[in-house]
């Protein structure tokens, strides 16, 4: 191998081993205060030397109730089709055994995903909400309703994520007024070597199994319900 080749293949490599061992940060800061909602998520890399900020702008409440208004078209086509198919003992085996592999791939997807969010480490939790219905009462049993979702939020993610520290969490009710406040701010880090690591493991098993996927119920069942409306628009 040539001098200079060597030297190539010895930068690429450190360049290679350089990505793998970068952390990406990612910080979720949400925000809410009446009917004014801020979502930011913010990516850094190399120790916030490259910054890129996301502002994901929400749909503003019913000032009425809360209620989100939105409209939805629906279009349907009023057909009965009647059909008969025999399965033989053959064929439902078949069938039986597909399922069987369709939910061992499911689980093993599952495990590329848990074992890459495993990995991913929650540096900061921060969940502060002011709570108030006017009521001394209903504040009161608002507030516990809150608690316990927190509480189960917080279990979620220490179940499937690595949580660092303790999660900050505080929920003031205010027994004088009406209002709803909230602010959270996550911080997550995870190294680009990990994520590239599950993404070639979703390219390999994607690919492995595309072939399965069109060979089960599912897509048979599919492939004949097109046939049928392409039949009756013909």
């Amino acid at each position: 191998m040539p001098f200079w080749l060597a030297i190539v293949f010895f930068l690429f490599l450190i360049f290679v081993l350089l990505v793998a061992m970068t952390k990406l940060t990612i910080v979720l800061s949400y925000k809410h205060d009446k009917y004014d909602d801020r979502l930011r998520v913010t990516f850094l890399l190399f120790f916030g030397l490259i910054r890129y900020t996301i502002k994901i702008p929400f749909i503003k409440l019913d000032q009425e109730g809360p209620n989100i208004v939105y409209k939805q078209e629906k279009e349907t086509k009023h057909s009965t089709q009647k059909s008969s198919e025999k399965v033989t003992p053959e064929e439902l085996f078949e069938k039986l055994q597909n399922f069987k592999e369709i939910l061992e791939n499911v689980i093993h997807f599952s495990f590329i995903i848990r074992k890459f969010l495993k990995k991913v480490r929650i540096v900061k939790w921060e969940w502060r909400t002011e709570i108030g219905t006017g009521e001394a009462a209903s504040t009161g049993m608002s507030a516990g309703t809150l608690w316990g979702m927190k509480s189960s939020i917080i279990y979620f993610a220490s179940r499937y994520f690595t949580l660092i520290g303790y999660p900050v969490v505080s929920i003031f009710p205010n027994f004088n007024r009406m209002v709803l406040k909230t602010t959270f701010v996550c911080m997550m880090q995870f190294r680009l070597g990990n994520a590239i690591i599950a993404g070639l493991r979703l390219v390999k098993w994607s690919r492995s199994k595309t072939a399965l996927w069109r060979n089960s119920p599912f897509a048979k069942k599919n492939k004949k319900n097109e046939h049928s409306l392409e039949e009756a628009k013909v």
